[in-house]
């Protein structure tokens, strides 16, 4: 814009300065917080579970019967008789009731070390009474053999005196013999007791047994060589 003044020659025209035009600044703006937007998980897929594969079933093995074993019937084994004796060609049973081993049985040569079929003698106690017996080849004559049984009894006690007091004829298994009995006293004159001796053959082997059954006890003596020639048996 210019003015003009009169009576002055052109002047110089100073320019107005025109107010500048005020910028407004920019307000500044609080952006809002940013809103966690929840992550949206992706649905589980779900896992195919295979069907299950039918296991086959074995097939059992037939198992084959076993086939019992036959078990063989076992061989009773005889019990031990201990009453009775069974060797050397002959038999003597006694009671029942008799253990031989107990009445302390000795079996040993007669005129040879051991005893065998030919010859032999065996002693033990039998309830009360003392026993002797052996067996030697045919002597001849059964009478002789309870003679020479006696003397061999004499001879073992030497302090004792045996006096004959009976004699007769016996019958052992069917084979004829002899007996005998006898008393005994001791030195100072006492009874020591007796016995019975008999003497027999048997034709089957041809030997004579003799036998000795002393004692304190007539009675027990007269029993226990009756139950001794009963059970008797030749072979």
């Amino acid at each position: 814009m210019f003015s003009c003044s009169s009576g002055s020659d052109e002047q110089a025209v100073t320019p107005t300065s025109t107010p500048a035009k005020a910028v407004s600044q920019p307000t500044a703006t609080t952006a809002p917080a940013p809103t966690a937007v929840p992550t949206k998980q992706p649905a589980p897929t779900p896992t195919k579970v295979p069907a299950p594969t039918a296991t086959p079933k074995p097939l059992g093995t037939a198992t084959p019967t076993p086939i019992p074993t036959q078990t063989p019937t076992p061989t009773p084994t005889p019990t031990p008789i201990t009453n009775v004796f069974d060797l050397y060609g002959f038999t003597l049973r006694l009671d029942a009731d008799t253990a031989l081993d107990e009445y302390g049985l000795q079996v040993n040569g007669f005129t040879k070390t051991n005893p065998d079929k030919e010859q032999g003698i065996i002693n033990f106690g039998y309830n009360g009474s003392n026993v002797i017996m052996y067996w030697q080849p045919n002597v001849g004559d059964n009478q002789t053999a309870v003679d020479s049984a006696i003397s061999l009894l004499q001879i073992s006690q030497k302090d004792q005196t045996f006096t004959p007091i009976n004699s007769g004829d016996i019958s052992v298994d069917n084979s004829s013999g002899k007996f005998a009995g006898f008393v005994s006293t001791k030195s100072d004159g006492k009874a020591a007791g007796g016995g019975l001796v008999g003497a027999w053959t048997c034709s089957s082997s041809n030997n004579t047994f003799s036998l000795s059954v002393s004692g304190d006890d007539s009675t027990v003596l007269q029993l226990r060589f009756d139950r001794i020639v009963d059970g008797f048996k030749c072979k």
